[in-house]
C-alpha cells in the first residue's frame, strides 16, 4: 500500500498535466434547459490530436469563408466535432437538413445519418477520437450545399444526440405558384422560448422591403429583398399562444423553409 501511494505522489503533477487526463476536457451537465453542443476545435483538417478549445456553442450557424472560428488555428485547415443531445418533443417522422461547403458527417446516436465529401464511418467512429481521413481537395464541391437525411422515425421524449426540427424546403418557380407558402401554422407540443430560423425569398417578385409575422406580431421588419434572392433570418420567440406557431409575410414574399429549436419553458 504505501508503495503504491508513493508512486500516486511522485506522479501527481505529471498526470494532472497530462492533456489525456479526462479531467481537462468539457462534460455533462444535467441542465433544465437547452445550452447548446459542446464544439471541439482542432487545428488540422483530421480531428487529430487533442481540440486547440472546446466550446459550448448555443447555435450551429456559422460563415467562416473570411475568417478563422477560434484564434490560434490556420485559415481554412481546421475541423470542428459537436457533441450534445436532443429531445424529441413528439413521435414522429424527422428529416435532418444541413447546409454546408466542406465535409460533414452527422450521427445519430452513434449511427450515421448524413455522410457528404467524407470517408463512410467504420463501426465505433462516432465514439472514439481517432483522426480521420478526408477526401482529395480536388473531389471536394466547395459550394454551399444542402443535404437531408433519410426520414427518420424518432420516438417523443427521448433524447437523441442531434439538435433541431427541421421542415423541408418546399419547391416553387414563382409567387403565384407559392401563393399557400405565404403562411405556415405549426402545431407545438410546449409552449416557452424557441429559436426560429426562417428562410424567404422572391422566386420572380419585384424588389421590395418584407417583414415577418409570428402569431401576429412582427418577427423581423424591413428585410430588403431583390427578385430571385433567398435570405434566412433567425431569433429567439416566446410562444405562449395555444402552442401554436403561426408564420406570414409580404404577398410577394414565400417562406421557403422553417426550423425550430425549443430552448426552455
Amino acid at each position: 500500500m504505501y508503495e503504491l501511494e508513493d508512486e500516486v505522489d511522485k506522479n501527481r503533477k505529471a498526470f494532472l498535466e497530462n492533456k489525456k487526463n479526462c479531467s481537462v476536457l468539457k462534460g455533462y451537465a444535467v441542465e433544465d434547459r437547452a445550452d447548446g453542443l459542446i464544439g471541439s476545435y482542432y487545428d488540422n483538417a483530421y480531428f487529430s490530436g487533442y481540440p486547440v478549445s472546446i466550446n459550448t456553442d448555443k447555435y450551429i450557424n456559422f460563415i467562416w469563408d473570411t475568417g478563422i472560428p477560434i484564434e490560434n488555428i490556420p485559415y481554412q485547415h481546421f475541423s470542428v466535432r459537436w457533441d450534445g443531445y436532443l429531445k424529441i418533443p413528439q413521435t414522429g417522422n424527422y428529416i435532418i437538413t444541413i447546409e454546408h461547403d466542406c465535409g460533414v458527417r452527422i450521427f445519430l446516436d452513434n449511427s450515421p445519418i448524413i455522410v457528404s465529401n467524407m470517408p463512410y464511418p467504420k463501426e465505433d467512429e462516432s465514439e472514439e477520437m481517432r483522426p480521420i481521413s478526408v477526401l482529395p481537395i480536388e473531389k471536394i464541391n466547395a459550394k454551399v450545399h444542402k443535404i437531408s437525411s433519410e426520414k427518420l422515425g424518432l420516438i417523443g421524449g427521448k433524447d437523441l444526440s442531434h439538435a433541431g426540427i427541421s421542415f423541408l424546403p418546399l419547391e416553387c418557380k414563382n409567387n403565384e405558384a407559392c401563393d399557400t407558402l405565404n403562411t405556415w401554422s405549426i402545431d407545438l407540443l410546449h409552449e416557452g422560448t424557441y429559436y426560429i430560423s426562417i428562410e424567404i425569398g422572391s422566386p420572380s417578385g419585384r424588389q421590395e422591403l418584407n417583414s415577418i409575422k409570428v402569431n401576429g406580431e412582427v418577427f423581423i421588419n424591413n428585410i430588403f429583398l431583390k427578385p430571385k434572392q433567398y435570405t434566412k433570418v433567425s431569433a429567439e420567440v416566446n410562444i405562449t399562444k395555444n402552442k401554436i406557431v403561426q408564420i406570414s409575410t409580404n404577398t410577394n414574399t414565400v417562406i421557403q423553409s422553417v426550423q425550430l429549436l425549443f430552448l426552455h419553458n
